[in-house]
């Protein structure tokens, strides 16, 4: 995912100056400042707590391999693979709740 920025003639907005506007909203708003590459980071995250697959995610974010972003976002998909693990065992103890 990359984001393209253009002001009112059409000319591209450097990253620099989109970060500075945003932190002058962030300051407006009396919120925690955040990036181009927060808002970036943090739209990903989303989507993986969503359950967008991680090779979708790597295309839309224009990384060469989807090994990329699992190294990005190691930290996510562990805590999701926690998640999965506890959901199984979840459905397994059902499963011999049913079986008793």
């Amino acid at each position: 995912m990359n984001l393209v920025f253009v002001n009112k003639k059409m000319e591209l907005v450097t990253n620099t100056a989109v970060n500075k506007c945003l932190k002058q909203l962030c300051g407006k708003l009396g919120i925690t400042e955040i990036t181009c590459h927060g808002l970036r980071h943090t739209h990903a995250s989303i989507l993986l707590y969503k359950g967008v697959s991680i090779n979708y995610l790597s295309r839309r974010l224009g990384h060469d391999s989807v090994l990329t972003t699992m190294r990005v976002y190691t930290h996510i998909l562990d805590e999701l693979a926690q998640r999965d693990s506890e959901t199984t065992d979840a459905a397994m103890d059902d499963l011999f709740q049913v079986a008793k």
